[in-house]
C-alpha cells in the first residue's frame, strides 16, 4: 500500500473516532488490512493544538469507548504525542499520563489493566502520579498507588507528587499519599518541602495537618522558612496562624510581620498602605 492510501486510512479512522458511536471506529479498524490498521493506529493526527495519536486523543477526552476499541486493535499504548493543557505544551505524552491528568478514572483504571506503564513520565520527567496529584483526584492516585506508582518520583526540579498535591491544596490526596509511603522532608532543587508549597498558597488546613505530620520548617535556597515564605507571598491568614501558635518565637513574629508589611506595601495586588 502507498503512503498516500496509509495516510487517507489514518484520516477516516480519525474522523470515525470523533464520532459519538464508537462502533463506528470499530467497523472502520475491522475493515482495513493489518498494514492500513497499522498507519491508522500509529498516524498522528493534529487535533487543536494536539498532535498525537488517535489513543492518546480518546484517552485525552475520557473516551472510554473508542479506548477499548483502540486497544482491541492493538494500539500503542505507549505511544508518544504533544498535548497542550492550560496554555503548557506536554511533550512526550502517554494516554495515561493525559487521561490522569484529566482526571479520567475509568480509561486510568482500563489502561492499566491493558499493563500501562504506572510511571512512564513525560518530557519534564512528571509522571501519572504526580499529574493526578496536582489536578486532586483522589480515586486516580489511589489506583494508581495500589498497581505500584512510586510516590516519592521526582519530576523536574526534583518535585515531588506530595509537593504538587500541597501546592493545589488537596488535603485529602496528600493525607493518603502520607500514609502510603511519601516523604514528609524532601526538598525540591531550591530546598523547597510540602511544608513551603503549602505555605505559599495559604492552605492553613494543610499546613496543620502537615506539622502534625512531622513536617520540619526549615528554611529554602532563599532562606526562607515556610512562615516567612507565606509572608513573601502576602498570605496574610496563613502568616496570622503560623504566628499565633506556642512554638513560634518573638522574633519569628517580628521578621514575619516585617516581610509581610513590606510585601503588602510593594505588591501591586495586595498594596494597601495602611494594613501595611
Amino acid at each position: 500500500m502507498g503512503n498516500t492510501e496509509s495516510i487517507l486510512d489514518a484520516t477516516s479512522a480519525h474522523q470515525a473516532d470523533r464520532d459519538k458511536d464508537s462502533g463506528l471506529l470499530d467497523q472502520f479498524l475491522k475493515d482495513f488490512n493489518p498494514e492500513s490498521r497499522k498507519a491508522a493506529l500509529e498516524t498522528k493526527q493534529e487535533d487543536g493544538n494536539d498532535f498525537a495519536t488517535r489513543l492518546i486523543i480518546a484517552a485525552r477526552d475520557g473516551k472510554l469507548g473508542f479506548v477499548k476499541v483502540l486497544l482491541r486493535y492493538e494500539a500503542n499504548i505507549e505511544a508518544r504525542g504533544t498535548i497542550k493543557i492550560d496554555g503548557e505544551v506536554i511533550l512526550d505524552c502517554t494516554a495515561l499520563w493525559i487521561a490522569a491528568a484529566k482526571g479520567h478514572f475509568d480509561v486510568v483504571r482500563l489502561l492499566i489493566k491493558q499493563n500501562a506503564e504506572v510511571d512512564c513520565r513525560i518530557s519534564s520527567n512528571s509522571t501519572p502520579l504526580r499529574a493526578a496529584a496536582f489536578g486532586g483526584y483522589l480515586d486516580i492516585v489511589r489506583c494508581l498507588v495500589e498497581n505500584g506508582a512510586d510516590v516519592n518520583a521526582h519530576a523536574c526540579g526534583n518535585s515531588t507528587p506530595l509537593m504538587t498535591t500541597c501546592h493545589s491544596g488537596h488535603l485529602d490526596v496528600a493525607s493518603y499519599l502520607l500514609k502510603h509511603g511519601a516523604h514528609i522532608n524532601l526538598q525540591d532543587n531550591d530546598e523547597r518541602s510540602c511544608l513551603h508549597y503549602a505555605s505559599k498558597q495559604g492552605h492553613v488546613q494543610l499546613v496543620c495537618e502537615l506539622l502534625a505530620s512531622g513536617a520540619k520548617q526549615t528554611r529554602n535556597l532563599n532562606r526562607l522558612t515556610p512562615l516567612l515564605e507565606a509572608s513573601n507571598n502576602c498570605k496574610i491568614e496563613m502568616v496570622e496562624w503560623f504566628i499565633n501558635r506556642s512554638e513560634c518565637s518573638k522574633e519569628q513574629r517580628i521578621d514575619a510581620l516585617e516581610l509581610l508589611g513590606a510585601t503588602i506595601a510593594n505588591d501591586p495586588h495586595a498594596y494597601d498602605i495602611e494594613k501595611a
